[in-house]
């Protein structure tokens, strides 16, 4: 039985029982994690474990027993151009998600799919948004933070009010409620109105380099949040890699100091709950559109 053969079985971690599924969900993640890594070093381009799974990389060696994907990060030039290689790159059943390939995705952070797979955001069903729902991986650019918070958050405001706006460009499978979606959903399958609005909100979350600024952070992921925000020195030294379960995966040098932000002491383990429980349908067995068709009506 080979090492891949061996890690789809289920076992005990940290007194808590990872079934076949979960499992299954793991191995179709860590495929996709595989073609990522292989993308950016044929691209050159920088990426880099954060948030629990750069917590798993450190103190498991993998995956958080309960956790059930993967977070990557990418600082945002080498962001923006993963946007555009990947989705000319990525073959089927990979799909690249981001407000660029898909009207109704209302985030400005990407995912890559499986798109054979399952794993339905229950609250983008339910508003009817048609995107790929397969098991994913979260790519999120790290962008800079101004030191005056309040010309930040004026800012981070003005990209708030244009998603209002990107929401109603979406691609509704059923019937909006308010007239205003409809108009503005129509005009979007003529002009392109999707676009040009992620273009602008994108302008607003970059307005500040990486590299000029003292504080970076998953503002798009989380603005305003302290805990993924952090000083741009953590990240100026070159990558090491560490083991994730059977693969080499890069962290930055100084991921301890972003760890102590994050979660203060993260050494002592504390069994908590997957970001996803309650809000996701996860089948590794079947593809979402069959899933969703059956869940959903769409």
């Amino acid at each position: 039985m080979t090492t891949k053969e061996k890690f789809l079985l289920p076992e005990v971690r940290c007194d808590y029982q990872v079934d076949a599924k979960m499992k299954a969900i793991w191995k179709i993640e860590l495929d996709m994690l595989e073609e990522f890594m292989m993308l950016c070093d044929r691209h050159k381009l920088r990426w880099f474990l954060i948030a629990g799974s750069l917590l798993g990389a450190i103190r498991h060696k993998g995956f958080i027993p309960w956790d059930d994907d993967i977070d990557i990060g990418m600082m945002r030039d080498d962001y923006m151009r993963f946007l555009a290689i990947a989705s000319k790159e990525l073959k089927y059943p990979l799909w690249l998600q981001s407000t660029y390939t898909e009207r109704a995705w209302p985030y400005e952070f990407a995912k890559i799919h499986n798109s054979e797979t399952t794993a339905i955001d229950t609250v983008l069903a339910k508003q009817g948004r048609d995107v790929n729902s397969g098991i994913f991986i979260d790519i999120f650019p790290i962008d800079g933070i101004n030191a005056d918070y309040a010309l930040h958050a004026k800012v981070m405001r003005r990209a708030a009010s244009l998603s209002q706006w990107r929401y109603y460009t979406g691609d509704f499978g059923l019937q909006p409620k308010k007239i205003i979606k409809w108009i503005v959903g129509s005009v979007c399958k003529v002009l392109p109105l999707n676009k040009w609005l992620s273009d602008k909100r994108i302008s607003q979350y970059s307005m500040w380099p990486v590299e000029e600024s003292e504080k970076c952070g998953m503002i798009t992921f989380a603005p305003g949040n302290s805990r993924f925000e952090w000083d741009t020195s953590f990240f100026k030294d070159e990558d090491v890699e560490v083991p994730f379960e059977y693969l080499k995966v890069r962290v930055p040098r100084q991921y301890e100091k972003i760890l102590n932000h994050m979660y203060g002491n993260w050494h002592v383990f504390q069994r908590s709950t997957s970001f996803h429980d309650g809000t996701t349908c996860f089948d590794p067995y079947r593809p979402y559109k069959k899933v969703r068709k059956e869940l959903f009506g769409f």
